[in-house]
């Protein structure tokens, strides 16, 4: 691998921690608020203090360009999970009754499903938990699930009665 991609790849890594830490005071980001915040003071130095920016990319690329002036960094997490938001061979799915997507990230049962369908084997003792904040636009989530040794990052779509769960990035830790 040449050494500049392991120094993207690694830097990305570490952009991702700090996301995690920074942001995890709020269980649920919605886009929209985002968007109403960016529209009155599109400095985004400060808005990157209280949103992932890759996650709010990865939801809608509508401030693409201004997001990739702002920080190339955000260019390469984005480029990484970019392709994983396609349905591809290893999407996971099922039907469901449920209307809107936060409902399996506040129900036990709904999430154990979930959990059931990303991970085959799930330590009962010690599953995987989700790694707060969960960012929202309509029907789709960006949702971090972290384990002993890992974090895995996933994108959730509720179309049509089908819940859609593409994975986007892990980091062995």
């Amino acid at each position: 691998m040449k050494p500049i991609s392991v120094f993207r790849i690694s830097l990305f890594i570490i952009l991702l921690g700090i996301g995690q830490t920074v942001f995890t005071q709020q269980k649920i980001i919605r886009y929209k608020d985002f968007e109403r915040e960016y529209k009155k003071n599109p400095n985004l130095k400060t808005l990157s203090e209280k949103y992932y920016l890759c996650y709010i990319l990865l939801l809608d690329t509508t401030y693409k360009a201004d997001f990739f002036r702002y920080d190339a960094e955000i260019k390469v997490c984005y480029e990484g999970c970019y392709y994983g938001l396609k349905d591809n061979e290893h999407t996971v799915s099922f039907s469901t009754k449920s209307k809107k997507i936060e409902d399996f990230f506040s129900s036990d049962l709904l999430l154990k499903k979930v959990l059931n369908c990303i991970y085959n084997t799930i330590n009962q003792y010690n599953p995987p938990r989700i790694s707060y904040p969960i960012y929202i636009k309509n029907n789709t989530a960006i949702v971090n699930f972290r384990g002993n040794d890992f974090t895995d990052t996933y994108c959730f779509k509720l179309e049509n009665g089908q819940v859609k769960i593409n994975w986007l990035l892990g980091i062995d830790e």
